[in-house]
């Protein structure tokens, strides 16, 4: 056999001379190098009384081993993958997981976002539903459906949601980010969630925009205009009651001197200059004055008296 094949690796002959010395039949798995393929074998003595004759049965298993080799890389691979998007939710400094199939399980997520939720560890491996049996009825369960089912990304921007925390169902407000989550063959098999509450903000917000609404009907019901002065580009910024007042029915910029001054009374003008000139010397003035005067109209030549009390 060695004349027959001298090229072939040592250790076939051995597998071959075990299997005559024995009569015990091997199955192996070898390279050809000459053939430049792999070979898997089964090796049999026949039993004719010579004790010398084999039965060598040959499959190439070439193509099938790459196989196999390309799906232990692949599997490798996507081991890796799902490392990294673990360790990248549960190291995320915002709150962020993943849920996975039609029902959504919680299948990995990190603390910030239990601590937001309000829940403890036990949410992991719940469908969200039973996670967060509050979401009943909510549009939010609905968003996440409709990432898993479109492939859609779906951004929230001060998102109301109603969460049972610190014993109560109450209101929080969140900026999301949902995003489908796909496999190694591109199906999407979950979706991610990176979230952040912004509840504080949304709340002053919404103070600081009851306030001003208040300001406003107060000022409308007194008939008060309000302004802004800018001084280093000497430019006004009126609302429509001042430009009323001085009878200015535009909407263009408004500058100190062509605007204002100049719409003042000629037996004003001078007075109201100082006034405002001194108004600059916090020692004296503590940035504030008070005036009366009258203000030309520059459309409607109409004289007017105004009081005014400004700060700077």
């Amino acid at each position: 056999m060695r004349d027959n094949f001298p090229n072939e690796p040592e250790t076939w002959y051995d597998d071959y001379d075990d299997v005559l010395n024995t009569g015990i039949p091997k199955r192996f798995v070898r390279k050809a190098p000459s053939q430049r393929m792999l070979l898997e074998m089964y090796v049999t003595r026949l039993e004719d009384g010579s004790g010398k004759r084999l039965l060598n049965t040959m499959r190439d298993v070439t193509e099938e081993n790459h196989t196999k080799d390309a799906l232990r890389e692949s599997e490798a691979e996507l081991r890796e993958s799902e490392a990294n998007i673990r360790n990248l939710i549960l190291q995320a400094p915002v709150a962020m997981a993943l849920l996975t199939g039609p029902d959504l399980v919680v299948e990995i997520i990190n603390d910030s976002f239990i601590t937001l939720w309000g829940k403890d560890s036990s949410v992991r491996g719940k469908p969200i539903m039973e996670a967060l049996p509050e979401m009943q009825g909510q549009e939010y369960p609905n968003i996440l459906k409709h990432v898993y089912q479109t492939g859609e990304t779906y951004y929230g921007k001060e998102a109301r949601v109603l969460l049972f925390r610190a014993g109560r169902l109450a209101p929080g407000y969140f900026n999301f980010v949902n995003e489908p989550y796909h496999n190694s063959d591109g199906k999407i098999t979950g979706v991610i969630i990176v979230a952040n509450e912004v509840t504080e903000q949304v709340i002053a917000n919404q103070a600081l925009s009851q306030a001003l609404e208040k300001i406003r009907l107060a000022k409308e019901a007194a008939e008060l205009g309000m302004f802004d002065y800018d001084i280093i580009n000497n430019v006004l910024e009126w609302d429509s009651r001042c430009r009323e007042l001085f009878g200015i029915s535009n909407d263009k910029p408004i500058t100190f001197e062509e605007d204002f001054l100049n719409g003042l009374h000629p037996h004003d003008r001078e007075r109201l200059r100082a006034l405002i000139k001194n108004s600059f010397n916090k020692s004296k003035t503590n940035g504030a004055y008070d005036a009366e005067y009258r203000a030309i109209g520059k459309n409607d030549g109409q004289e007017r008296w105004i009081k005014r009390t400004s700060f700077f």
